[in-house]
């Protein structure tokens, strides 16, 4: 009788590990609705200064502002994001410039770093966007360690360059940015191919 009890028990315990298992899975997966970045700004010189949350083409329209305290800042918005944007952080550095950084607004808990170093991190695309920005970083150290500087030839590599990560992100909105920031240093080719090949992205970038 008690190992028959066992038995019982033990085929319950059996039937509810996957049931436990996929709820796990279903939540850890799952993205809440809404953004929050969480920005970190490592030079003291910054503490008390004010971050700007700005559209990307048009740097004269500023959709929000946070300050600096600690190191710190914060931007967030619990409205659900069913189409990702881009936004661009702005961070006065001095009266002629400032350090900015293009950051892809999505669902999900988003990490920014700005200042000389910058870099976000933390959701599938903004992930995607600062591989191309190290990417672009390794590409520039090259063409200037080169000794023998062909400026039409390195022009062709930009554009292969650029035309790589565009299309690897040509059905998101990182695609469409780097395509409409980028555009003028592809070749005609690279740039007629990239439209033909990929129609939501040329759809994007037409509106």
């Amino acid at each position: 009788l008690t190992f028959k009890n066992k038995k019982t028990k033990m085929k319950k315990i059996y039937f509810f590990l996957p049931v436990l298992i996929s709820y796990i899975l279903i939540t850890a997966c799952s993205v809440s609705p809404g953004y929050r970045i969480d920005g970190i700004v490592k030079d003291t010189s910054f503490e008390g200064k004010t971050v700007f949350l700005k559209d990307n083409y048009d740097r004269s329209k500023i959709y929000d502002s946070a300050q600096v305290i600690k190191g710190k800042f914060y931007f967030s918005d619990s409205a659900n994001i069913a189409s990702p944007y881009m936004r661009l952080l702005s961070l006065p550095a001095h009266e002629s410039g400032s350090y900015e950084l293009p950051i892809v607004i999505e669902n999900g808990r988003i990490t920014a770093l700005v200042g000389e170093n910058v870099c976000t991190s933390g959701t599938v695309l903004n992930d995607k966007l600062q591989d191309f920005l190290l990417g672009l970083d390794e590409f520039q150290d090259i063409i200037h360690e080169e000794k023998n500087f062909d400026e039409k030839r390195m022009m062709v590599r930009l554009s292969a360059f650029l035309k790589g990560y565009i299309t690897t992100n040509a059905n998101n909105i990182v695609g469409v940015y780097l395509y409409s920031i980028y555009q003028h240093l592809l070749t005609n080719e690279d740039k007629q191919m990239l439209l033909t090949d990929h129609v939501w992205l040329k759809e994007q970038v037409e509106k």
